[in-house]
């Protein structure tokens, strides 16, 4: 937690020390893993594992495992109840910006394949680690490792990426914790409205002084728009009374809630 690995377009939040940190850092916390599974680096700082599996099979298909370990920027600190790359334990719960989103899951799998390892474990089929960089900035180590194991002809049996979290009080009617699990991956959209219309002033746009009974001045005249006879009948409008809150119409100023001045 105290690497701050943050991802983010703005250069000057981004310290390429700190991942290589990190990455040192996984080395000497997890010996085993880093003696018995390959390691490669792809697209500069994220990390690919391969276990290779020991099953009677060699065209079994390989698991793959993802997370990634960059981090959004922590924002003001002393908005924080600890600081944000401190990885405080106060004894329950520990503190820090990724602990959730995601070096928690990185940890998780990390822990597991250590502990197995010790254990003498080997997998049936071939597993993969793949930890991503530049997640948080939608970038494309993820999209590079895929395009590498593709590339070797690896079609996975599972991938397993991050999902939800346990949480509780997350959905209405449910009182204990629940464990969210994601079975599709969101995508992107961008859309872009575009609208055309007859330039006018705000205040009266061309289609509402159309549908009212304005008439636009003439081209380059400062003249005001003249008023026609109101079609509704000023003194009374039929759907009006006296609980119906009253709208007032832009062209006789009477009170009214009928359609032809809404």
């Amino acid at each position: 937690m105290r690497f701050r690995t943050v991802s983010s377009r703005r250069d000057h939040e981004v310290d390429a020390a700190e991942f290589e940190g990190f990455i040192a850092a996984l080395a000497r916390l997890y010996p085993a893993v880093h003696a018995a599974l390959d390691l490669e680096r792809v697209n500069g700082s994220a990390l690919l594992f391969r276990w290779p599996g020991t099953g009677p099979d060699p065209a079994a298909r390989p698991s793959v495992l993802m997370a990634h370990y960059d981090v959004v920027p922590a924002g003001d600190p002393e908005a924080w109840t600890h600081p944000p790359f401190s990885g405080h334990i106060d004894g329950t719960h520990l503190w820090g910006r990724g602990t959730l989103d995601d070096k928690g899951q990185l940890v998780a799998v990390m822990e597991a394949a250590e502990s197995l390892l010790e254990a003498g474990f080997a997998p049936a089929r071939d597993l993969y680690f793949s930890f991503g960089n530049n997640e948080e900035t939608a970038g494309d180590s993820a999209a590079a490792a895929a395009e590498l194991l593709a590339g070797r002809g690896m079609t996975p049996w599972l991938v397993l990426d991050e999902g939800g979290a346990v949480a509780g009080g997350a959905f209405p009617g449910v009182t204990r914790p629940a464990a969210v699990v994601g079975v599709a991956e969101k995508g992107i959209l961008d859309v872009e409205l575009l609208t055309r219309d007859p330039g006018g002033h705000a205040s009266t746009l061309p289609g509402w002084a159309r549908r009212h009974g304005w008439r636009a001045p003439s081209p380059g005249s400062n003249a005001a728009p003249s008023r026609s006879r109101c079609r509704t009948s000023p003194r009374r409008c039929s759907g009006g009374s006296a609980r119906t809150p009253r709208r007032r119409c832009g062209q006789c100023s009477q009170g009214c809630p009928c359609s032809a001045h809404r």
